[in-house]
């Protein structure tokens, strides 16, 4: 459950520590083409770092390349969380808190290291120990947002907490090119399209917006790439037959095979 005042936080945990290689998962992912993913622990507020892991090893210390490189931030507690924060209102309030709290916590040992004589030493907390990368601009924090609304959210509630943020989903990016190329902010964009329903209500009125949106969203890349915004793309859970297929509507839709080729690897 995480701390009691630090609800459904992980920020210890290590994607590198608890990696358990699952041979058939692999094995699909390498016949795919892949050879190396970020990987990391999904559930909760702060869910923990992420690691570059290769797919094939003997041991999974032996596929470990890197970690760690991130932590990452959601908008729910996810399975098991109960009470605060239970909105969207208190998932940002809280990330604001907890980064407010590091920072305290960072000044506070600060000190005591320089001269402990009269002061109490600063009691030890996991959670805040291990978000005071992220709070001292040295690991980057992964932002959810997929709507416009959204990433212009994230992109001004890190600039609050003074995170240097990476935005993944980003299905909306195709309208906000050039705000995001100002912002300088990275962008993971998910591989997951918005589809028709496969069983769709016949009386049912699809909205326009949500039609457009349909069509847009697979030209994200393209309008990123255009606009100069440093972007990738990611599987977002989905399986490799399904990344490809993904890869394969942002091609469609207008960024070259090369440059597809470049934001799923370098």
């Amino acid at each position: 459950m995480g701390p009691e005042d630090r609800p459904a936080s992980y920020t210890w945990l290590m994607a590198a520590d608890r990696l358990a290689p699952d041979e058939d998962a692999f094995g699909s992912w390498r016949a795919a083409g892949f050879t190396t993913v970020v990987t990391g622990p999904s559930r909760g507020f702060f869910a923990g770092n992420t690691a570059v892991v290769n797919l094939a090893g003997e041991r999974p210390n032996d596929m470990v390349v890197m970690t760690p490189v991130a932590q990452r931030f959601n908008l729910s507690g996810g399975p098991g969380h109960r009470g605060y924060p239970s909105s969207l209102a208190g998932a940002f309030a809280y990330g604001k808190q907890l980064l407010s709290d590091a920072a305290h916590y960072r000044r506070a040992r600060e000190l005591y290291d320089a001269d402990p004589r009269g002061r109490e030493r600063p009691t030890y907390d996991r959670a805040l120990e291990g978000i005071l990368p992220v709070e001292a601009g040295e690991q980057p924090l992964l932002f959810p947002a997929s709507t416009a609304t959204e990433i212009r959210r994230a992109i001004r509630t890190a600039e609050v907490m003074g995170v240097r943020p990476i935005v993944y989903g980003a299905g909306a990016g195709y309208g906000l090119a050039q705000e995001l190329a100002q912002s300088g902010v990275p962008i993971l964009v998910s591989l997951d399209w918005p589809e028709a329903p496969a069983s769709p209500d016949p009386e049912a009125d699809t909205p326009l917006e949500e039609l457009r949106h349909r069509l847009l969203a697979p030209t994200t890349p393209a309008r990123l790439q255009e606009a100069g915004v440093r972007f990738a793309l990611y599987s977002d859970g989905g399986s490799a037959s399904d990344a490809i297929s993904g890869a394969q509507s942002v091609v469609d839709a207008g960024l070259s095979h090369d440059q597809a080729v470049r934001a799923l690897t370098l």
